[in-house]
């Protein structure tokens, strides 16, 4: 996927459930172009396999991503973990870390829901790049704003929604993540990433055990079609699904 297609993505309002304070639940913007190419020139390439711990709170590196999808964790609640963001292509997991505490620790991790295809960067490099130009620094730091503005999105869909309606949002969001375009196509469609039932639930802050019976569900309804371990998104009724949901939010997919 280009850096344009992706960027248009995540500028673009799910409008089947508008947001508060960010543009798409969850998924993060790109980085600065100026910033993503200074990465590419001297970043180490690095490849992760699916499923893998990247714990870039303690590390001493910042990663851009160059393919794949890669969700943030910020501890556990009960017995599962919680996701609260998605970085995908030309996005610069660890940005917000080191521009807001330089080398200090975060308690965060990260795991990857695909192969993923990255270059690392030591911090110190990544802020001497950033900041001996003040522009890009400023622009850096709107960046993050959009950043949380996004993740904060995704707080408050698994907050006040239904899991049920949670899990049909992200859904529509994986769509966009994978270039899928603003306007829903007609019929089954394949989701672009095949993520697991597990990685989904903690999204969507569930239990496996409950994000596999609403998917089976969504199957008998004619939402889903399932072909051995990959899933096909009818997007137009997932669409029409969010906006019952808009309407009345305990009518619809209740858990």
């Amino acid at each position: 996927m280009s850096a344009s297609s992706y960027a248009a993505m995540t500028e673009i309002s799910l409008d089947v459930f508008p947001c508060v304070y960010g543009s798409i639940p969850w998924l993060v913007p790109p980085d600065e172009p100026e910033a993503v190419a200074f990465l590419l020139e001297h970043g180490t390439p690095v490849v992760f396999e699916r499923g893998e711990s990247i714990f870039f709170g303690e590390k001493q590196l910042v990663f851009l991503i160059e393919s794949g999808l890669v969700a943030t964790l910020p501890g556990r609640a009960a017995d599962y973990r919680r996701a609260v963001g998605l970085f995908g292509p030309h996005t610069i997991l660890g940005a917000v870390r080191a521009l807001g505490r330089g080398s200090r620790g975060m308690p965060l991790d990260a795991r990857t829901l695909t192969r993923v295809s990255a270059r690392s960067l030591p911090i110190g490099d990544f802020l001497a790049a950033v900041e001996a130009k003040p522009e890009l620094h400023i622009r850096m730091l709107q960046n993050c704003v959009r950043k949380s503005e996004n993740q904060l999105e995704g707080v408050i869909v698994n907050d006040l929604l239904p899991v049920g309606v949670r899990l049909l949002v992200l859904l529509e969001v994986l769509m966009r993540a994978g270039g899928a375009p603003e306007e829903p196509e007609a019929g089954f469609v394949p989701l672009p990433f095949d993520v697991t039932v597990s990685d989904l639930a903690t999204i969507v802050h569930a239990t496996r055990e409950m994000t596999s019976r609403l998917l089976s569900d969504a199957v008998r309804e004619g939402l889903l079609d399932k072909k051995g371990r990959h899933l096909y998104v009818d997007r137009q009724r997932v669409a029409h699904g969010i906006v019952l949901a808009r309407r009345d939010p305990k009518g619809i997919c209740d858990a």
